[in-house]
């Protein structure tokens, strides 16, 4: 993906949050996890009304305990967190394939130019709605900025940092912002005079490679915002999936199939910005009194466009002798192959499906040009019908 805007999406106070998500009565009260206040332990993670009092993470519990002797102090539950986490994540890869995990509640993500804001705006709304927890994302061209513009509007934020605006925004900040300014750089930068980023602006590269080595060229570059780091996709995308739920249940056969066709048109979609194809195709139903069917295929053939993903579903649903009402449906592809792979096996194939990617392909620019509705295969869902109703789920 070329380079567009990159957001830092971060959890507020995580461990924390989710317990006073979970129980009503540890709400507007300081929380602090990590375990009993006489234990040997630290602090895992501390709500904001707790940080008021100075408790922070990585604190002796002890220490904390002295600090905010009134807290509701809990144990990790590290299950919890996780599952918690997998719901944010399955948002995160909602909006784009590009995302960097950094940890459980953490991450990079990067969409296209200008489209920061809408998309930021759009994961705490369904964060907030969705899994009831409150996150910040900062917004910039790089990932140094992302992070700084993230920290600077903490908590519950939302907060730009352009291009343009970074070096003002930077030289009034201490100089710990940057990565790998850590206690002991910063030490030793205090010692030249060195307390803010502005001040480090004012170097010469030269004196700081002087005195830091191949680091000082890094800290020169960071301190006027520039930053080169790509994302790093640490866990490849397995799988690519996409369901509805209904409103009402669905009793009339004759509506499955168009939103068969919607749904394997955001999937091939979404599908093919990855550069990939697939092997395999599975249909989920559920009826409603939510008993859930599924049913996978893998053809001879790599499934490479809407119309062969939608064809190969459609056949798949009509094996399953629906009779109950409907509740949801899914299309997922998996067995994932690399774009060059699939080219090479398509035209060991029929024409047909060497016809049918590359018609994909320029529907597909088409979509980046112009909007993903301006073009679609006839017979499909209005997709606003269900807009509300419909969820995503990307495996890792």
């Amino acid at each position: 993906m070329t380079r567009g805007d990159i957001l830092l999406c971060d959890l507020d106070a995580f461990y924390a949050s989710v317990e006073q998500r979970d129980e009503p009565s540890y709400r507007g009260r300081p929380v602090i996890v990590g375990g009993r206040p006489n234990q040997r332990g630290v602090v895992s993670a501390c709500s904001y009304e707790a940080r008021a009092f100075g408790v922070r993470s990585a604190m002796p519990l002890i220490t904390a305990a002295r600090l905010c002797p009134h807290a509701v102090f809990l144990p990790v539950n590290m299950d919890k967190y996780r599952r918690v986490s997998e719901e944010v994540f399955h948002l995160l890869y909602r909006q784009t394939p590009w995302v960097e995990p950094v940890s459980v509640d953490e991450a990079y993500l990067q969409v296209g130019d200008g489209e920061g804001m809408e998309v930021a705006q759009r994961l705490k709304n369904q964060i907030r709605q969705q899994v009831g927890l409150a996150i910040s994302v900062g917004i910039s061209h790089n990932k140094l900025l992302a992070k700084i513009a993230c920290d600077l509007g903490k908590p519950d934020g939302l907060y730009r940092i352009p291009a343009e605006g970074a070096r003002k925004v930077l030289a009034g900040l201490p100089v710990c912002v940057l990565p790998g300014v850590g206690p002991s750089t910063a030490g030793r930068l205090q010692a030249m005079g060195i307390v803010t980023v502005g001040q480090l602006q004012m170097l010469p590269v030269s004196l700081l490679e002087g005195h830091f080595g191949s680091r000082g060229r890094e800290l020169a570059l960071f301190a006027v915002g520039e930053d080169s780091r790509p994302l790093v996709q640490e866990h490849q995308v397995k799988s690519v999936g996409e369901e509805i739920t209904f409103p009402l249940d669905i009793s009339h056969p004759g509506d499955i199939p168009p939103v068969l066709l919607w749904l394997s048109e955001e999937v091939g979609y979404r599908m093919r910005r990855l550069g990939k194809a697939a092997r395999t195709l599975t249909v989920k139903m559920r009826s409603s009194d939510f008993t859930t069917r599924t049913r996978s295929v893998t053809p001879a053939q790599v499934l490479a466009s809407d119309r062969e993903i939608y064809h190969t579903a459609l056949d798949l649903y009509e094996k399953f002798h629906q009779v109950e009402p409907v509740r949801l449906v899914g299309v997922q592809v998996s067995n994932l192959v690399d774009k060059g792979f699939y080219q090479m096996a398509l035209w060991e194939e029929s024409h047909h499906h060497v016809y049918q990617a590359r018609l994909a392909e320029v529907q597909d620019r088409l979509r980046e040009k112009y909007g993903k509705p301006v073009i679609k295969l006839a017979g499909g869902l209005d997709p606003n019908r269900f807009r509300q109703e419909k969820g995503r789920y990307d495996k890792k």
